[in-house]
């Protein structure tokens, strides 16, 4: 990283890019790089989430993973990757010193979760220490809002927010002065009255208070490199629907103003779009409404010089992803990452028939543990299959292999070792050539949609 800096990941501030989360790392790499450089296009080939990640000292103890809960998928270990942040780090870059030519790249450390309870901001800044390295930070503050705090209409209510929040009057009359100035938002202005601002405040303020605390030990522990910043409150908890959480303008608003105040040098916002993992976009509003929406979005981040980052893209079609293109007039960071897991399926049972009916039926055993503990989704995923009569019938294409098959890679044994991960390292050469062609245009299609890729064939 040091001896080639051309060749290591850096920060790219507000250039498009695609954030690409990479559950099989060197097995896609090559196909992810070749459209890279044919597109002519950036992004965080180097990415993946705290979920999907473990720290290294739990390989070397052995200890357990850790169990988290994500709304209809159930219980999801992490680390299911079978990767640490030091080692998906390490061998991305190795690729990209491998690859003839030089790219615009990041590595993302994703999905830093700043949870409530105990642990806090300690355990997040672990996590930090693993990607030390890392040249992209997404900060994800959405277990810790107040989401009830915008419900409620009663200007007691609002003012209450307001003191236990900011507990000092001075800072308090700072903070409502600030927010109550006039804003434009294109031809039309916005100004948000007392109400709204104890709400957002409610909402937003101890979450900004964390994402303070952790630039303060990014910044430090990074010592003046280059590094780019993202808040992310695109997911919801459990008991939170996602289209009652969908991020306003005057929210947005309020929060890019108070980034502004504190002077937060975030670079990247993941807001809640209305998109959800598995589907495409489905909100009531319409597709033609969703798209001025964005558009508005887009052009209040973009006036504080901030680029919009939309998670979780990888199930929204073409015409929605062209729409993202036309909103944001391409200047939009977009994540995809289990549909590339979903095509390695894809490629293993073409070519490595025996070894796909192995994942196969591992998966199917993991989704009826799900759905024996009541999970929706499994139950569901797992009808969709009976309904069909194809429980004895292997593909790829059943959606509960492709939403529940990263189970298998991690898996580990009770004394902390994987079981099965060296299997998918050690494929034909007809695999990997067929897999870095289908890589290769699966990034190429999703870029195309997004961007302007300049094509070199």
């Amino acid at each position: 990283r040091r001896i080639n800096i051309r060749k290591g990941p850096r920060a790219l501030g507000a250039i498009p890019r695609l954030g690409i989360g990479v559950r099989h790392s060197q097995t896609v790499w090559p196909g992810i790089m070749s459209a890279m450089y044919k597109g002519d296009f950036s992004a965080n080939s180097i990415q993946n989430s705290v979920r999907e990640l473990h720290l290294l000292d739990t390989l070397v103890s052995g200890t357990p993973s850790r169990v988290n809960h994500l709304f209809s998928f159930g219980p999801v270990k992490e680390g299911h990757t079978g990767s640490t942040f030091e080692g998906l780090y390490t061998q991305g870059v190795l690729e990209a010193i491998k690859f003839p030519e030089f790219l615009r790249y990041g590595a993302d450390a994703d999905h830093l979760q700043v949870k409530r309870g105990s642990e806090g901001i300690e355990r997040t800044k672990k996590f930090i220490d693993a990607a030390r390295y890392y040249s992209f930070y997404t900060l994800d503050v959405s277990d810790i809002l107040d989401y009830a705090s915008l419900t409620t209409f009663s200007s007691k209510q609002s003012v209450e927010y307001l003191e236990s929040c900011i507990p000092n009057q001075a800072l308090r009359s700072d903070v409502l002065w600030y927010h109550k100035k006039k804003k434009s938002l294109g031809k039309q202005y916005l100004q948000l009255d007392e109400g709204q601002i104890g709400r957002f405040v409610g909402k937003y303020w101890h979450a900004l208070d964390a994402i303070e605390k952790l630039y303060q030990y990014i910044d430090t522990l990074k010592d003046g490199e280059a590094y780019d910043l993202e808040l992310s409150i695109d997911e919801n908890p459990p008991h939170v629907k996602t289209f009652d959480t969908i991020t306003t303008p005057a929210e947005l608003l309020f929060l890019v103003d108070e980034i502004r105040r504190r002077g937060l040098p975030i670079t990247h916002l993941a807001p809640n779009f209305g998109v959800e993992k598995g589907v495409d976009y489905r909100g009531a509003d319409g597709l033609g409404m969703f798209e001025q929406r964005v558009g508005t979005l887009h052009k209040i981040a973009s006036e504080h010089n901030m680029m919009l980052d939309c998670h979780s893209g990888d199930d929204l079609s073409r015409e929605t992803r062209r729409l993202f293109k036309r909103a944001t007039r391409g200047n939009i960071h977009f994540k995809i990452s289990p549909s590339l897991q979903s095509l390695v399926g894809e490629v293993v049972e073409k070519v490595e028939p025996e070894f796909f009916r192995f994942w196969w039926k591992d998966t199917l055993r993991h989704t009826k543990e799900l759905a024996q503990m009541g999970v929706p989704f499994a139950i569901h995923s797992l009808n969709l299959v009976k309904w069909a009569g194809e429980m004895d019938k292997p593909s790829s294409k059943h959606l509960f292999f492709k939403e529940f098959c990263y189970a298998t890679l991690g898996e580990r044994d009770e004394l902390g070792q994987f079981v099965n991960r060296d299997k998918f390292y050690s494929f034909s050469s007809d695999f990997k050539t067929e897999m870095d062609a289908v890589m290769e245009e699966r990034i190429l299609e999703v870029a195309g949609d997004l961007f302007e890729p300049k094509i070199s064939l």
